[in-house]
């Protein structure tokens, strides 16, 4: 994320200068700024997710899953 808005600072102050004819040419007209990685997400694996959803829908450890219709727990 840093080298892209470096470059797109040094793009932005090139393209000035030589607007101002402090450069005869701007050195960067052709470059384009490349989007910046997204970073990978976290991903539960199948097990973290059995035990979240085992825990949940357990009425003796969550007692206000009873108050759920059982079309919403069936679907879960």
């Amino acid at each position: 994320m840093t080298l892209r808005h470096d470059c797109v600072c040094a793009k932005v102050f090139t393209k000035w200068c030589a607007k101002n004819d402090y450069l005869s040419r701007d050195p960067r007209a052709d470059y384009e700024v490349r989007k910046a990685p997204t970073p990978e997400k976290y991903m539960p694996s199948e097990e973290d997710i059995r035990t979240l959803l085992g825990n949940f829908w357990d009425k003796g450890l969550n007692p206000r899953v009873a108050e759920i219709a059982v079309s919403k727990r069936a679907f879960h």
